[in-house]
């Protein structure tokens, strides 16, 4: 049996003066950074198209790598009969393989087990980005994308809710019914971040219709499209990729809190696939979640 591995799905979310072409150039000739003892850096991109339903759209698959530049390894001198340290910079410590869609600002990253986790790709991505810009007036950051079903899963588990936080950019050029009337909210005032901070009085609940919504979404049961509440809505928008969220409640009297970033879109593929395998594996979950959640460019 094939060896898989797992990708998950982030959001690029640009500010300042940042741009799709500045953050494809970013990748295709990437600066090196350091964070910790590690160095970074991204090799091994190659641009391409794929297609899926009749929607075409092009795509860079790239590798980021982890790296040490003085590394040190054991060697046995066998005419001594002793073990030696020998130089060997730029030793490769980790990799992972992602694909990226400049069209939908999506991305999809391997999973490292202990060297390279989601949250440390979209962190090193970030980094790697603006330092291609040298930080002048460029904001990039990578949120997770929730996974509608094991969210539902886990809100379907609270007795109730207590408190509703959400941090929430504006979505750029996306657009969703279920938060276009947040997206209107934030682009007439100017705004380019909101924070909410909801929490219900002693002993009581929010009244919130969020796990309603999202079944309604995932059965395709779509008509009653009454605009949701702005919480609700803020929660939405930070599980398509625009923000965080984080839902606290109560279970068999114990605090639970639930968070977008800890329910994120996963795909399991083949390890050895191959880039425009890969590419057309992501592009296919990007087009039904895009189709399921009624996206629009």
């Amino acid at each position: 049996m094939a060896r898989s591995t797992s990708y998950f799905l982030s959001r690029v979310n640009k500010g300042g003066i940042l741009t799709t072409e500045g953050i494809r150039q970013a990748i295709l000739q990437a600066e090196e950074i350091e964070y910790r003892e590690s160095a970074w850096t991204i090799i091994e991109a190659e641009a391409g198209t794929v297609s899926h339903a009749r929607r075409r759209t092009s795509y860079i698959v790239a590798t980021i790598v982890k790296y040490d530049p003085f590394a040190t390894v054991e060697v046995v001198d066998a005419r001594q009969r002793k073990v030696l340290l020998q130089r060997e910079p730029n030793l490769q410590r980790a990799a992972c393989r992602f694909v990226y869609f400049p069209s939908f600002e999506i991305m999809g990253h391997q999973r490292i087990w202990n060297q390279i986790s989601p949250s440390g790709f979209r962190n090193r991505m970030r980094d790697l980005v603006t330092a291609f810009h040298n930080d002048f007036f460029v904001e990039c950051n990578l949120k997770a994308i929730a996974d509608h079903q094991l969210f539902i899963k886990r809100l379907a588990g609270l007795e109730k809710v207590n408190g509703i936080k959400t941090s929430v950019r504006p979505p750029n050029p996306l657009f969703s019914p279920f938060w276009k009337s947040l997206k209107d909210y934030l682009r007439k005032r100017k705004l380019k971040l909101l924070k909410l901070d909801e929490v219900a009085k002693g002993g009581q609940e929010i009244e919130t219709s969020l796990l309603e919504i999202l079944k309604r979404i995932e059965s395709n049961n779509l008509s009653d499209e009454k605009p949701p509440d702005i919480g609700d809505a803020a929660v939405l928008m930070a599980a398509d990729g625009y923000g965080t969220a984080s839902i606290s409640g109560q279970r068999k009297n114990q605090r639970v809190v639930i968070r977008t970033s800890q329910n994120e879109m996963q795909v399991k593929l083949a390890v050895e696939i191959s880039n425009r395998g890969l590419a057309k594996a992501i592009f296919s979950e990007v087009m039904h979640m895009e189709q399921v959640r009624r996206l629009r460019h």
